[in-house]
């Protein structure tokens, strides 16, 4: 996702307020927010029990709200991937000892 860069301490704010209505949403497992090297580039990674979970997610009244808040922030269209993640290699990021409610995550 594009931000404009001068608009991505408030980004930042407006994530970090819908976040955890993410995280506690049923069947979200991770979430976290990386800030590219490029200024203004952003990405949020989630990780949820099944396609299923996820998709209950993206129907729901909590996803539209969060999506309307955040939206307005974008420069260029956001863009949505998907992926099967091995269940070893999702349990090693959960247990990793990262700060859940931060916007950095370790490289």
């Amino acid at each position: 996702m594009t931000v404009c860069p001068e608009e991505l301490e408030a980004f930042r704010r407006v994530y970090e307020e819908v976040a955890p209505s993410v995280r506690s949403f049923p069947g979200c497992l991770y979430l976290t927010f990386w800030e590219g090297v490029t200024p203004g580039e952003v990405a949020t990674c989630s990780v949820w029990t099944s396609p299923s979970a996820l998709e209950a997610y993206r129907s729901s009244a909590v996803f539209r709200r969060n999506w309307s808040r955040l939206k307005r922030f974008f420069i260029k269209r956001a863009r949505v991937f998907s992926f099967y993640v091995p269940e070893e290699e999702v349990q090693s990021w959960i247990s990793q000892e990262w700060n859940g409610d931060s916007l950095h995550s370790p490289l």
